[in-house]
């Protein structure tokens, strides 16, 4: 099974990602927190395989998130979501630890599933062009191996 925490402080995303990911084989949202504080102290207790964090929240943004999560706990992998669509952003979340950036305006279960399934492949996958797949440019990213991770969508 591949745990999951979703970190966002709109409820009615966290809710979108409970529907989008409802009927994916493997997936598992064990945790949801509303501000980054909250999600990096879930990464610390749950060691999920996956973080999915918002850019904007109250108290820190979901670049710091990805800072935190990155240094402290490595097995985990981040994908930042934003309503910025701007490429020069997805770069910088890229650069500073993102596995994959999805814009909210292409927030959908296929996007979902292709990034953690680079994840789970070490490629860092920008999605600001999901919907077109042949359009997706993907990066290789160089780590070590993670026990656990399964692949799906084979």
């Amino acid at each position: 099974m591949y745990r999951v925490v979703i970190v966002d402080d709109e409820p009615d995303f966290i809710e979108l990602f409970h529907i989008l990911l409802a009927d994916a084989p493997d997936i598992s949202i064990v945790g949801e927190a509303s501000n980054g504080t909250e999600g990096i102290q879930l990464v610390k207790t749950l060691s999920p395989d996956a973080i999915i964090t918002d850019m904007n929240m109250p108290d820190m943004t979901g670049l710091d998130v990805i800072r935190v999560v990155r240094d402290c706990y490595p097995c985990t992998r981040s994908i930042l979501v934003s309503g910025y669509t701007n490429p020069a952003f997805e770069g910088l979340a890229v650069r500073e630890g993102a596995s994959a950036f999805i814009p909210k305006t292409r927030l959908s279960a296929q996007s979902i599933l292709q990034a953690l399934n680079a994840i789970s492949g070490f490629t860092q996958l920008m999605m600001h062009d999901a919907q077109f797949p042949d359009k997706q440019r993907k990066r290789k990213r160089s780590g070590p191996l993670l026990a656990g991770w399964t692949k799906w969508n084979q």
